[in-house]
């Protein structure tokens, strides 16, 4: 693997204040509402030189995870950041553990998981999404040692949604799997499109919002049911839930 990271496994050891810097008074993140064949979704469209996205899954200070992005706004709060937008970022593990690879901050925390199982983290190829400060990229897990540039934050979740702007090959068209859904796509190197269904929706149709509506070339998964999404912007405020890692925009309080 040759993109440059410290491998300290414990969070504790993080400062604080490495992820203020450069931490906007604003923010230019377009939030909307859409709908694409006949099925509502809510948007966030980050443009990464602009906007401050970021991974959280652990307080620094009691070294557990935040677990309810309403906790990860408190805190936020607590040294003067306001969390202008949140979701679940991926499948996890027991105990709020993310069950793939996980980078927050330049710390590799959680390994590439490579291992075979079920469910949706396993349905091959499954992928990563990666950035630092002005850009980011989505590919297979398999593809990780490739990356030669310094990976900032990274989550691996599964499956791919969109791969080299073709739906994954085990995705039905009109498959009767509809849940909630909430995904991640790349539609340039410095922007990122975060979704979450409004009504539910299969997997074949979700990925094709990503291709077509958004032109995502490589698109990723999150999860399901459960998923939530924090955006005052459009009168959503959904705090709750019991996860692990978070994304977040944000902003210093003024």
């Amino acid at each position: 693997m040759t993109s440059r990271l410290n491998k300290k496994s414990c969070l504790g050891n993080i400062i604080v204040i490495l992820w203020f810097i450069h931490v906007p008074n604003v923010f230019s993140a377009e939030y909307k509402n859409i709908t694409f064949h006949n099925a509502s979704f809510s948007v966030a469209i980050i443009d990464l030189r602009k906007d401050s996205l970021r991974l959280f899954w652990k307080n620094p200070i009691t070294n557990q995870p935040f677990i309810s992005i309403a906790a990860l706004k408190k805190w936020l709060e607590k040294t003067g950041t306001s969390l202008e937008m949140a979701t679940n970022a991926g499948i996890y593990d027991v105990g709020n553990k993310p069950l793939g690879l996980y980078i927050e901050n330049s710390q590799l925390l959680i390994a590439l998981n490579e291992r075979k199982g079920e469910g949706n983290f396993y349905l091959k190829p499954n992928g990563i999404f990666i950035m630092d400060d002005k850009q980011a990229a989505i590919l297979e897990s398999s593809q990780l040692s490739s990356v030669n540039w310094s990976i900032r934050f990274a989550t691996q979740s599964g499956p791919l949604l969109v791969i080299n702007r073709k739906i994954h090959a085990a995705f039905r068209k009109n498959s009767a799997s509809k849940v909630i859904r909430n995904g991640i796509g790349i539609s340039s190197a410095n922007q990122v499109v975060i979704v979450i269904s409004n009504t539910p929706v299969n997997l074949y149709d979700f990925a094709t919002l990503f291709r077509d509506y958004f032109k995502c070339s490589n698109a990723l998964y999150l999860d399901g049911v459960i998923s939530k999404m924090y955006v005052p912007k459009l009168n959503r405020v959904e705090e709750e839930g019991d996860f692990s890692a978070l994304f977040g925009v944000i902003t210093r309080l003024k």
